[in-house]
């Protein structure tokens, strides 16, 4: 075996100064300490905890929720809501009464599906209902959701709208057939 001692600054290649594209020499390179900018930089970045915060837990509550309801877990849907939760496209002003109305509404179209959307910046869910005969999901609505002020991050509002004026800001994830067949079974069941 070799003995020999390696010297760090023996491992780095020379690269000639034509080669590392700058000829400090003959190319002017100015230093300045101030980046120069058109206004205040405070504004354009501002970094808002509490805005933040706010849209990590819609975001987080939508995911939940979207899954949750797809799933038919009312008693988890339930941890989502705030006591006084409002729906009123669902006759609901509590928890209890938003969950009844979901039943409901899951009872008449037992075929809706909830995926994700966004609306800009802001998540939103789209509802959807399959049509067996023309084999394709149908666009039932929107949900739009308020979260509560607490720290508890519930839900305290949910409202439908039909369809979204702002169109260009919407970005919607369709639902797969994939989903469809644990519900085929689930109504085959109930039916039986």
């Amino acid at each position: 075996m070799h003995d020999t001692v390696l010297d760090p600054a023996d491992d780095e290649p020379e690269t000639p100064e034509s080669e590392a594209g700058l000829d400090f020499e003959a190319d002017e390179v100015q230093v300045r300490e101030e980046a120069e900018t058109d206004g205040p930089m405070e504004d354009e970045y501002r970094d808002d905890e509490a805005s933040r915060i706010g849209n990590a837990d819609l975001d987080n509550a939508i995911d939940e929720f979207v899954d949750l309801l797809n799933a038919r877990d009312y008693e988890g849907l339930g941890d989502l809501l705030a006591s006084d939760v409002e729906a009123e496209f669902l006759g609901g002003r509590s928890r209890d009464e938003v969950l009844d109305g979901w039943n409901d509404l899951i009872l008449r179209y037992p075929t809706l599906l909830t995926t994700r959307a966004d609306l800009g910046s802001d998540p939103i869910v789209a509802i959807w209902t399959f049509d067996d005969e023309a084999d394709r999901f149908d666009q039932f609505g929107f949900l739009l959701f308020e979260m509560d002020e607490t720290s508890e991050g519930l839900v305290q509002r949910i409202s439908y709208a039909e369809e979204i004026a702002d169109s260009d800001e919407l970005v919607i994830e369709t639902p797969e057939r994939s989903d469809l067949p644990e519900w085929e079974e689930w109504s085959e069941l109930d039916e039986g």
